[in-house]
């Protein structure tokens, strides 16, 4: 049991994280048996990838990556300032924030393919309204 808590919990160690979470149960007989549920669940998720290490985390890499392309190209001017700032805008505007949640280890063809169909979707539909908002702001000329 752990302190304050009225449950038996069950907990174990992955790649330097510890995950554990309450059995629900008073007694121990019964708390053995849901943890040993609950661990070969966890290790399922383990081997299928949904579970990960959180240094592996694709919205951690994307910022060290912006900031190692920065040190070794922009500081050195090999890069310019503008380049980075449009990398940097395109990373947190789009990819980013549809990646944020996800391990690298997730990222696979069938998820980049998703990934730019939807975006693809998102900003086709905003190109054909604001054409189309422009077109009807275009003053009327009469021949």
């Amino acid at each position: 049991m752990r302190t304050g808590s009225p449950f038996w919990w069950a907990g174990f160690h992955f790649k330097g994280k510890y995950i554990r979470s309450s059995t629900k149960q008073k007694q121990l007989d019964g708390a053995k048996a849901v943890a040993q549920q609950w661990y070969f669940q966890k290790q399922t998720e383990i081997a299928s990838g949904e579970i990960s290490s959180p240094k592996h985390a694709f919205g951690k890499l994307a910022d060290d990556a912006l900031a190692n392309y920065k040190k070794i190209f922009v500081d050195r001017g090999q890069r310019s300032q503008k380049t980075y700032d449009g990398i940097e805008g395109i990373m947190k505007s789009r990819v980013k924030d549809y990646f944020s949640k996800m391990s690298v280890q997730q990222i696979d063809n069938t998820v980049w393919h998703k990934y730019k169909e939807d975006m693809i979707t998102k900003y086709l539909v905003l190109t054909l309204y604001y054409s189309t908002v422009g077109m009807f702001k275009l003053p009327i000329v009469s021949p």
